[in-house]
């Protein structure tokens, strides 16, 4: 893994991470899951096949942020998965997303971030049960620190 950081100033930094990781003889799409197979194909089915010999993965991000105040600031992030085998994802493909958050610390002890995030598999429709290359995710965090 490398990781770059710079500040270019108060209120804006940014971090970049690469990494490439393999395994041998691992599953497709990574851990079992185990249970009845979901219609929204999310889980279940059991023991996934092995991908036989070596199979990895390479991946960057970049996080990128702006602080409003020091309790509220916005997030862009964005990111690229090289999957080439099904190894982290179970289908083989090139991943990209851009994310587009914020984050507000309403206490010391509470932390909101809502964010809108747009994600594509360039290689093979994966989204939908398979039928689509693209989606949008309108998500939201609470933090409760203790």
């Amino acid at each position: 893994m490398l990781t770059w950081s710079h500040r270019f100033n108060r209120r804006v930094h940014t971090v970049t991470e690469a990494y490439t990781e393999y395994e041998f003889d691992g599953q497709l799409g990574g851990n079992e899951n185990d249970g009845p197979v979901q219609s929204f194909g999310n889980g279940g089915g059991g023991a996934a096949p092995v991908i036989p010999g070596r199979s990895g993965a390479q991946a960057i991000v970049n996080y990128t942020q702006y602080m409003f105040n020091p309790k509220d600031y916005a997030t862009f992030r964005s990111d690229f998965l090289d999957d080439g085998q099904g190894q982290r994802t179970g289908v083989p493909n090139r991943y990209s997303s851009y994310t587009l958050g914020l984050t507000h610390w309403t206490s010391h002890n509470i932390i909101v971030r809502p964010e809108i995030r747009y994600e594509r598999a360039w290689d093979n429709p994966v989204y939908d049960n398979g039928t689509r290359q693209n989606q949008v995710l309108v998500q939201s965090d609470l933090i409760l620190r203790f």
